[in-house]
């Protein structure tokens, strides 16, 4: 599954993770930074700057937790790290919550197979065509 996202939210180079568990800066701050996803999209606190691919995903009692991610940058050793620890993800395997998912995913490509016929009734609607700086257009 293909997934366009804010590649720059809550991301861990060193340990390969995307989770919004990473920093505890609301209780640093003393408030939340974060809007709704709608007004987060809205007023351009995230915004679509990466794609990547799910592999896989770890279920618990029937619930995703996590997602097996291909980042497509690849791994560690394309980038400038401090110590040799966090060049060992060579491969570009990534660990994502599922709250980071809901949160900082932003669009996504499925096979038409895999929808509900709610979902599959937007698609005969006219389409919208967006200005040239919606935040939407970046990565089509």
């Amino acid at each position: 599954v293909w997934f366009g996202c804010d590649f720059d939210k809550y991301y861990s180079h060193k340990h390969s993770l995307l989770n919004n568990n990473l920093y505890n800066t609301e209780d640093f701050l003393k408030s939340s930074l974060e809007l709704n996803k709608k007004d987060a999209i809205n007023y351009f606190q995230v915004r679509i700057n990466h794609a990547m691919i799910i592999r896989g995903f770890h279920k618990n009692n029937n619930k995703i937790e996590k997602w097996l991610v291909e980042n497509s940058h690849g791994g560690a050793s394309n980038c400038e790290c401090n110590n040799k620890s966090e060049s060992e993800n060579k491969e570009g395997t990534l660990y994502m919550s599922d709250d980071w998912f809901n949160n900082f995913a932003l669009e996504i490509v499925v096979d038409k197979s895999f929808l509900d016929n709610k979902t599959k009734s937007i698609l005969k609607k006219k389409p919208i065509m967006l200005e040239p700086w919606d935040n939407f257009g970046s990565l089509l």
